[in-house]
C-alpha cells in the first residue's frame, strides 16, 4: 500500500515548522570557533570547484540504487591468496573510489594541491563572509577530499575502521589541516562545526564521505553550494534505502546503521527523531516494517574500504597495464539528463582486468552485480534531480 499522500504533507509540514522554531530556539554558534561563526546571507560568492569534480568524475564508480540483494557467498579461484571476509549484507551497495589508480606520486602531488588549494580559501575571504550553503559546500568538499588524500597515504588497507577511529592517531582525529589559522581534525569540521551550525538540516550527516561501504556514497561530484542540498537529499534517500542504511529481515524489525549513533547529535530524542528522519525517505515494505516495529537497533555496520579493488594488493602484477585508461573506463556523466550505459562500462573493466590472474575475486563480482543492475533496469542509470532546499 502507498503510503498516504496527506501524510507526507503533513509530515514535511510538520518538519519544516519544527526546522523553523528549533532555529529561532537553539541557533547559537557559540562553541563554533570564532572565525566560522555567522554567514552573510546577502553574499553571492561562489567557490569553483572544478580541479575536485575532475578527480571525482575519473575516479568514482557510481553503483547505483540499492536492490536490497544480498551477495552470496564466493570461493577464492584456484592459485589465489585471497580469502573472502566481505559483508555479504552491503558487499554490492555504494560507491567505490579507485584509490590505486592515483597511488603514483605525481597523483598524489595532485589530491594534496588540491585539498591545499581548498584550505587556502580561508585565507582568501573569511568563510563567514560566505552564505550557508556555500560554506556547508566548502566543508564538505574539504573533508572529504582530505580524507581521501589520507587513506592513500595507508593503502592498501581492506579494513580501515580502526585506522579511522582510533582515538590517538586516527585519520578522524588528526589535527591534520589549518583554516584561517584554527587546527582542525576531521572530526571537528563534522562535529564542532558543521553539526552546530547545520544541526536543523538532518541531511548534513550523508555529506561526510567515511571511506568505507557503511558510509554514505562519495559521489562522482563535488558539492556546490547553488546544490548542495539537493545532492545531500539524494544522497539521504540512497543510504536510507539500502541495506547499508536500514535492513528488516522480517516485519517488525528494522535494524539501522550504527552511523547515526555517529551522528547522534542531531538526534536529541534518538529513536523518535530518527524515526521522523527515515519516515519521510523509507520506499514502501520498509516504512511498514518500520511503523510495526518499537525499537530502532543501530547494528549495521561495514568497515571495509569503498575502494572499486577493495583494498587489496594486486599479485602478478598490476590490474591493467595501463591505469589512466582503466580510471577513463569508470568515468561517467553527471548531468541530471544523462543516462550512463554501466553494462558496457563494466564490461569494458572486467576485460581490462584479465591481464592477471591474481586480482581479486571481488573486483569481478562487484562489476558483474552492475551487469546485473543494468540488465534490470534497461540499461541505464539515471542521476536523480532533488528539489533544491531553501
Amino acid at each position: 500500500m502507498k503510503k498516504n499522500v496527506l501524510h507526507k504533507i503533513m509530515l514535511t509540514t510538520f518538519l519544516l515548522i519544527f526546522s523553523l522554531n528549533s532555529y529561532t530556539q537553539n541557533n547559537s554558534e557559540s562553541e563554533i570557533p570564532e572565525p566560522f561563526r555567522g554567514s552573510d546571507e546577502t553574499s553571492k560568492i561562489s567557490i569553483n570547484y572544478d580541479d575536485l569534480n575532475y578527480i571525482l568524475g575519473a575516479s568514482v564508480l557510481d553503483i547505483g540504487k540499492s536492490d536490497r540483494r544480498l551477495a552470496p557467498r564466493i570461493t577464492p579461484k584456484i592459485g589465489t591468496l585471497f580469502k573472502n571476509s566481505r559483508n555479504n549484507l552491503t558487499a554490492y551497495e555504494g560507491n567505490r573510489f579507485y584509490f590505486k589508480g592515483l597511488l603514483q606520486p605525481e597523483n598524489k602531488a595532485i589530491i594534496k594541491n588540491i585539498r591545499k588549494g581548498i584550505e587556502s580559501v580561508a585565507s582568501e575571504i573569511a568563510i563567514n563572509k560566505l552564505n550557508r550553503k556555500e560554506q556547508l559546500a566548502y566543508w564538505l568538499n574539504l573533508y572529504n577530499i582530505t580524507l581521501i588524500e589520507q587513506i592513500l597515504d595507508h593503502y592498501p588497507k581492506s579494513k580501515i575502521g580502526n585506522l579511522l577511529h582510533d582515538e590517538d592517531d586516527g585519520l578522524l582525529n588528526k589535527k591534520y589541516l589549518n583554516v584561517a589559522g584554527i587546527n582542525l581534525s576531521l572530526n571537528d569540521i563534522h562535529h564542532k562545526i558543521v553539526i552546530p551550525k547545520f544541526k536543523d538540516d538532518l541531511v548534513v550527516m550523508y555529506g561526510f564521505f567515511q571511506g568505507i561501504i557503511g558510509g554514505p556514497n562519495i559521489r562522482d561530484e563535488a558539492y556546490s553550494g547553488a546544490s548542495v542540498f539537493a545532492q545531500l537529499d539524494d544522497n539521504a534517500s540512497e543510504f536510507i534505502n539500502s541495506n547499508r542504511g536500514t535492513y528488516s529481515p522480517s516485519k517488525g524489525v528494522l535494524y539501522v546503521s550504527k552511523f547515526y549513533e555517529i551522528n547522534k547529535q542531531l538526534f536529541p530524542d534518538f529513536q523518535a527523531y530518527l524515526r521522523q528522519h527515515l519516515e519521510y525517505y523509507l520506499d514502501d515494505e520498509y516504512y511498514q516494517h518500520m511503523k510495526d516495529t518499537k525499537s530502532l537497533v543501530a547494528s549495521i555496520k561495514d568497515n571495509s574500504i569503498a575502494d572499486l579493488m577493495g583494498g587489496h594488493r594486486s599479485y602478478g602484477g598490476s590490474v591493467s597495464d595501463n591505469q589512466a585508461a582503466l580510471i577513463g573506463s569508470v568515468t561517467g556523466g553527471g548531468s541530471d539528463n544523462e543516462a550512463i550505459n554501466w553494462d558496457s562500462v563494466a564490461s569494458e573493466i572486467i576485460a581490462k582486468s584479465r591481464t592477471h590472474d591474481r586480482y581479486h575475486p571481488d573486483v569481478e563480482n562487484l562489476l558483474k552485480e552492475l551487469k546485473y543492475k543494468s540488465r534490470v533496469r534497461t540499461g541505464t542509470v539515471t542521476i536523480k534531480q532533488g528539489e533544491e532546499k531553501e
